[in-house]
Formats: C-alpha cells, sequence, structure tokens
C-alpha cells in the first residue's frame, strides 16, 4: 500500500528497529552459550555468512526492479520479508542455548565423568 503521509512510514520503521533490537539481543550472546571460549570465531563465521546476504540482494534487486516500478519494488520487500520470517522460524525451532560438547576441554569431561 501507498503512504499518504510519512507518519505510518516513520511509526512502522521505529517499530521494526525497537523490535530487532530486541531480538539482537537473543542471537548476539547466543555464541557465548555455546561455547564461551570460542565466542569470537563463532560469530565471525555467522558474521560471514549474514554478508553474503549485503552482496546478493541489491544485484537481485537490480534485477527484479529493471523498470522500478511500485510492482517490482513491492516484490522486492515481500521477498526480503520472507526470507527474515524463514530464518527467524529456522533459528527459533533449531536454536540451542546450551555448553555444546566440543566446546568442552577432554580434561574437563573427564572430571566431570569422575564426578558422577
Amino acid at each position: 500500500a501507498l503512504a499518504l503521509s510519512p507518519l505510518p512510514t516513520i511509526t512502522c520503521v521505529t517499530i521494526a528497529v525497537g523490535f530487532g533490537g530486541v531480538a539482537w539481543t537473543g542471537y548476539l550472546v547466543n555464541p557465548l552459550d555455546l561455547s564461551p571460549k570460542s565466542a569470537g570465531v563463532l560469530m565471525g563465521i555467522s558474521n560471514g555468512f549474514a554478508t553474503i546476504a549485503g552482496v546478493v540482494s541489491p544485484i537481485v534487486s537490480g534485477y527484479i526492479t529493471t523498470n522500478n516500478g511500485e510492482d517490482e519494488w513491492r516484490l522486492v520487500f515481500y521477498i526480503a520479508a520472507g526470507i527474515y520470517v524463514v530464518g527467524t522460524v529456522i533459528y527459533w525451532v533449531w536454536s540451542s542455548g546450551e555448553l555444546q560438547p566440543w566446546s568442552i576441554e577432554v580434561r574437563e569431561r573427564k572430571n566431570k565423568a569422575e564426578e558422577r
């Protein structure tokens, strides 16, 4: 839909950024939960994959918006929203905040086994 005034657009963007801030507190600390010793490496790997979208999206948008029409841009935003929703569902279903076994050193594993 076309906004007749800037107020609805500014309101929607403000709400979206606000909810984005809430979401960031969840997934940005997740590498610390998974592996405190390797959190920097995990963040680097995940940010590396996330950067791919920043490279690919302008190229795809350029192919879609050849005439710079409203319908073309609507499709671009629907695709972006769909990718965002799919990513959220994948994270929601399969994410974990548990310390991963590969993060525990062999000595620590032996000590925990002996304590049992």
